[in-house]
């Protein structure tokens, strides 16, 4: 099974879209909260984030690059898992 729709170029931009998690990690660092709650919050929301992206891709890079197979169950799995990834990145940004 070949997999190639957006989201596939999308996660290989570290975090998904560059633009969304740049808004999300300025809203961290310009954040006012005491202990730095809200930076600590949002930079590791992107780090949990930027791990199950990485996990994907290595999914992703194994069927394509080294002849790992992915059945069609498992190519869904990836992309709801993609496709959420892609959304909650997309949500942090939004507030």
């Amino acid at each position: 099974m070949i997999i190639t729709p957006a989201w596939t170029r999308a996660l290989s931009v570290p975090f998904g879209t560059a633009p969304a998690t740049l808004t999300v990690s300025t809203a961290a660092l310009e954040s006012s909260a005491a202990n730095d709650s809200t930076h600590t919050n949002l930079e590791n929301l992107l780090v949990a984030i930027g791990s199950q992206r990485d996990e994907t891709i290595g999914l992703l890079e194994g069927a394509e690059f080294y002849g790992q197979t992915i059945d069609q169950q498992q190519a869904l799995q990836l992309i709801n898992q993609a496709e959420n990834l892609l959304n909650q990145v997309a949500t942090l940004a939004s507030h």
